[in-house]
């Protein structure tokens, strides 16, 4: 992601602000919204390709998952399960929103805490809650979202 650069702060000034060595930094309000609205904007663009990639990842645990369930188990697993792939599906097509990019890390925050949290309950609900396959699916699902 590449941000574009600000006039407000010249090289010295920077190198200044660095060698303090303080634990945070406050920047003039200006630069700060500058760089927010920028942030959001390039994050969103970067979401719609990776978003894409994401949904590939969870298609090929999907599959994986699938052919070595129980049968007894497949309806309720499946009917968890396809919820997270909308969630990854909706904040995708809200990445393509350009009026909406300033609420990304909103959406994809709520987004990511849904499809998580749903990821954690599959391994109570489903079977005995025990089960190694649930948990590594779990495992798999943090790791991609």
């Amino acid at each position: 992601m590449k941000l574009s650069g600000s006039s407000l702060f010249n090289r010295v000034e920077i190198m200044s602000l660095m060698s303090r060595q303080l634990y945070f930094l406050k920047f003039p309000k200006q630069l700060e919204v500058q760089y927010s609205s920028q942030y959001k904007k390039e994050a969103a663009r970067e979401f719609q390709i990776r978003g894409l990639i994401i949904f590939l990842l969870y298609l090929y645990l999907s599959i994986g998952i699938y052919k070595i369930i129980p049968a007894a188990d497949v309806k309720r697993w499946f009917m968890l399960y396809s919820w997270v792939g909308i969630i990854i599906i909706g904040a995708w097509i809200l990445s393509l929103i350009k009026q909406i990019h300033r609420w990304f890390e909103l959406y994809t925050g709520i987004g990511s805490s849904l499809a998580i949290g749903i990821s954690f309950a599959m391994t109570g609900i489903l079977g005995d809650g025990g089960s190694v396959l649930y948990h590594a699916a779990m495992m798999y699902a943090v790791v991609i979202i």
